[in-house]
């Protein structure tokens, strides 16, 4: 879809995209390579926007999983949100950072209005429920002078429908773990339905995150609008 709102996809589908990321978490070693892949992706983009924060700023990372992002932020207070981090602090005993942690599904932030200076969504939103809401929620929690950074993968305008109308149509599902995939267009126009996007950065792929299906990936710094 291009410029029209998707359609939100039902409790069932999302439960099942969530019980396959649960599923693909629990390799022995995903969480390493994992962490090799943010190194050579989107970590240099998130650590120069995080160079000027302080340790009185507030960082959200949102749909965190066992990665945590924020954690690679040299300074300020990092809070972690993700719908299964219970799951994760069992599967990775020890081995996520030290932060305030919330359990909760990013359509509901248990968080007070303008409160974080710095949000981070990485390869998240498009395994949420309602992207549109997670999207508000965001634009309710940033600072004015906060900085929203959204990373994911975007597909040719024609796959992006394709799936879109699969998702929709009660056929086999394809994509198991990404209730939504966007066009470049389709998110950028959501994107700034709430935000300015102050850059929309094309990340280079390393070999280990190249596959058959033509996609994207890409940064996208956003900030509220003034």
């Amino acid at each position: 879809m291009s410029s029209a709102h998707h359609l939100p996809v039902n409790m069932i589908r999302w439960l099942k995209a969530q019980k396959w990321s649960k599923h693909y978490w629990s390799g022995a070693k995903t969480l390493a390579r994992e962490r090799v892949r943010l190194q050579r992706t989107v970590l240099p983009i998130i650590q120069h926007y995080g160079h000027d924060l302080e340790n009185y700023h507030h960082i959200l990372d949102v749909g965190c999983g066992p990665l945590c992002a924020a954690q690679y932020i040299e300074k300020g207070t990092k809070t972690y949100v993700d719908s299964l981090l219970d799951d994760y602090r069992r599967a990775y005993p020890r081995k996520l950072p030290k932060g305030d942690r919330l359990c909760s599904r990013a359509e509901e932030l248990p968080l007070a209005s303008h409160s974080m200076d710095m949000v981070l969504c990485i390869n998240a939103l498009d395994h949420m429920q309602n992207p549109e809401l997670v999207l508000s929620e965001l634009h309710r929690i940033i600072r004015p002078t906060g900085l929203v950074l959204i990373s994911m993968f975007v597909y040719p305008v024609l796959i992006a429908r394709l799936y879109y109308y699969l998702e929709h149509s009660h056929l086999p599902l394809i994509d198991r773990g990404h209730p939504y995939n966007y066009s470049y267009r389709g998110i950028k126009n959501t994107l700034e339905r709430y935000f300015h996007i102050r850059e929309s950065r094309k990340v280079k792929l390393p070999l280990m995150c190249l596959d058959v299906m033509p996609r994207h990936y890409y940064m996208f710094v956003c900030e509220v609008k003034s």
